[in-house]
């Protein structure tokens, strides 16, 4: 404990220290060797930069949470402490920006941060290296990385760690549903959202054959902050409070044959409108998520993420009390990461071109129609083909990616297919069709 009244009353029984350092004591010990331990209290420590690792070079933004967290571990006042951040760009030039410190009491620690940067608009990585005047231990020397791509928002660190994913079964066995994903900001000119990239590391163990509805993974993209008055709507989670905040939902239906290096891009389809991408504000806040529901598997197995190593961000609390400033925003992940690892949804943006052969290809709008649109009791596709499919399926999906209603028919070129939505909630939902022509989403209305 630090200086303090209480602080000589206080006992810590244990310390928690990293899982490699923990494995390399426990051989030097199996192996008969002294094992000698020497804690060093951070002078400096959890340098920051980034809004996301990965920002397209369209939204860049001014940085201004450049930081870091200083702690006076002398038993006089320090003056005179002058931190620099030193930032090299992809192009190799470097800009140094420096911070004075006021006087700092014994004991005391701070979160700082430096001057406002405007990074160049030119992509690859970012260095930032953090240094003081005071100290110049190894240990003293911090260092932070970021990337500026042509149209990818990651909050990994754009690899994927091959460990077995991230999965939450705690959070999955209540419901039977595990939703997770990063919080992102788009930059002065907003932009439009196309994919949505992540991966899955157990699809053998979920994958059940001949039943669609059971192999399905959403992805959502919310607005997070629908009313615009600079706060955060995410208090508890996603289905509870962000329900009315779905700006774009992607459907993926497993194969069986997904493997946690592989990973999809799922195209992103406007859930207001229907059509392919979603149009984003500026300088505005969106979660990325992606969400399984195992009710239709019926093995109570939960689904594994593709991840990357661990990326801590600036946090920001989702207490309403809370501002987001608008311009730039301190963000962070609170939903994307927990222990040593950041789960993978990125958002592709306009321009990007998708390799995996998953996300198939686009039905023509000039192929299916929708009648009545809005509906009351009955709603009928008109669906014409080039050519007989083998399989065709079309589903109504809620806003949460819930299927509403589903239907399989084999050997389908053209007609009709009619479906009953008597008991169907009034709202706006989007059908999913799905032939060996390609795939489609567009919206209906229900209106009782």
């Amino acid at each position: 404990m630090g200086p303090g009244a209480l602080g000589a009353q206080v006992t810590v029984p244990c310390i928690l220290i990293a899982r490699v350092v923990a494995n390399q004591i426990d051989a030097a010990i199996k192996a008969g060797k002294t094992v000698t331990a020497c804690f060093l209290l951070p002078r400096t420590a959890s340098p920051y930069a980034e809004y996301h690792y990965g920002t397209p070079v369209s939204q860049i933004s001014t940085l201004a949470n450049i930081g870091m967290n200083v702690y006076n571990r002398e038993t006089t006042t320090l003056s005179g402490w002058i931190l620099k951040a030193e930032i090299t760009e992809p192009s190799g030039n470097v800009s140094i920006l420096e911070l004075p410190l006021p006087d700092l009491a014994p004991g005391a620690d701070t979160l700082v941060f430096f001057p406002t940067y405007d990074p160049p608009a030119e992509t690859g990585k970012f260095t930032v290296k953090y240094t003081n005047n005071k100290y110049n231990e190894s240990r003293d020397t911090l260092y932070r990385e970021f990337e500026q791509t042509d149209y990818t928002f990651a909050m990994d660190k754009l690899s994927v760690q091959a460990d077995g994913g991230a999965r939450r079964d705690d959070l999955f066995a209540p419901t039977l549903k595990y939703q997770i994903g990063g919080l992102i900001a788009t930059g002065p000119d907003g932009g439009v959202g196309r994919y949505c990239t992540f991966g899955i590391t157990d699809a053998d163990t979920i994958y059940v054959a001949d039943n669609p509805a059971a192999n399905i993974i959403n992805v959502l993209v919310y607005d997070a902050d629908l009313d615009n008055d600079g706060l955060i709507d995410l208090i508890n989670d996603f289905e509870a409070d962000l329900t009315s905040n779905v700006v774009g939902l992607g459907t993926y239906e497993v194969t069986g044959e997904e493997t946690e290096t592989n990973l999809l891009d799922v195209i992103v389809t406007d859930f207001n409108t229907g059509d392919t991408g979603i149009t984003m504000l500026p300088n505005h806040p969106y979660y990325v998520t992606v969400l399984y529901d195992g009710t239709a598997n019926g093995s109570g197995k939960n689904c594994s993420f593709s991840n990357s190593a661990y990326v801590d961000y600036l946090a920001f609390t989702n207490e309403s009390s809370q501002a987001l400033p608008s311009t730039p925003m301190k963000i962070g992940t609170s939903f994307s990461y927990w222990g040593d690892r950041t789960v993978i949804t990125r958002l592709q943006m306009e321009g990007y071109e998708s390799s995996t052969k998953q996300t198939g290809k686009n039905l023509d709008k000039s192929q299916f129609t929708l009648t009545p649109n809005p509906a009351n009791d009955l709603v009928t596709l008109n669906l014409d083909l080039k050519a007989k499919s083998n399989t065709v399926n079309v589903s109504i999906l809620s806003g949460l990616g819930n299927t509403m209603r589903s239907q399989t028919l084999k050997d389908f070129q053209n007609g009709q297919i009619n479906f009953n939505v008597t008991d169907v909630p009034s709202g706006t939902y989007l059908m999913w069709i799905r032939t060996a022509e390609g795939q489609a989403m567009t919206k209906v209305t229900i209106c009782h």
